[in-house]
């Protein structure tokens, strides 16, 4: 908990890392902030600094980690 806030990190797919890259490649976990769930999205396995961000609604948003 933080500033009142209640955060959750919930992996659902087994987290990728390849040992020449400084990000996960691949793999899902939920972020849950005061309940409100989004999917974030490594990707397929390749070394980028990307993720998709899926909201409830189904919206997809690419960022940049």
């Amino acid at each position: 908990m933080e500033n009142g806030d209640t955060y959750r990190v919930t992996v659902t797919e087994n987290l990728t890392k390849l040992l020449d890259c400084e990000y996960f490649s691949d793999g899902q976990f939920t972020l849950s902030k005061n309940g409100i769930e989004v999917i974030i999205d490594l990707g397929d396995g390749t070394c980028d600094n990307k993720a998709n961000i899926i909201y409830p609604n189904g919206v997809t948003e690419e960022v940049t980690l």
